[in-house]
């Protein structure tokens, strides 16, 4: 189901509740949009998919390069990571957190939990968060 308004399209559950929201973009060319909580849910299911994925030509080059470096099952775990710091604290900060930790040197720990520690410290230091979409419940819109 679809949830259509002025400015937003909920892609919606068959109980009403919102998977994801995208911006309704307008022009007189074509516009394309991205979702970052699709295109990382659909990768951590088919991690081949990655070195054809949007999502990696909008990674910065540090993080793309070693993500391309990683063998499946590490690319796969770099997923997840990106995916669960991105439904904490935005896109960007998963991203800077991720580029963070591959420069540090002699981190402690396993990678994941230096990276969402790092991912936490940098959403401390953001003045404006990113606003991740909320899977609230929709009751009054048009569902087509």
């Amino acid at each position: 189901m679809v949830g259509i308004h002025a400015h937003t399209i909920d892609i919606l559950t068959e109980n009403g509740e919102i998977l994801t929201t995208h911006r309704r973009a307008f022009g007189d060319s074509r516009t394309d949009t991205s979702d970052y909580s699709t295109s990382l849910a659909m990768l951590m299911k088919n991690s081949g998919a990655w070195s054809n994925s949007g999502l990696r030509r909008e990674t910065p080059d540090l993080l793309r390069t070693y993500m391309d470096a990683q063998p499946r099952n590490k690319l796969k775990d770099c997923l997840r990571i990106m995916n669960e710091l991105t439904d904490q604290y935005g896109f960007r900060t998963a991203v800077d957190a991720m580029e963070k930790a591959i420069l540090t040197p002699k981190m402690k720990g396993d990678f994941y939990s230096h990276v969402l520690e790092t991912g936490r410290q940098l959403s401390l230091n953001r003045k404006i968060p990113e606003k991740c979409p909320s899977k609230k419940r929709i009751t009054d819109s048009r569902t087509l």
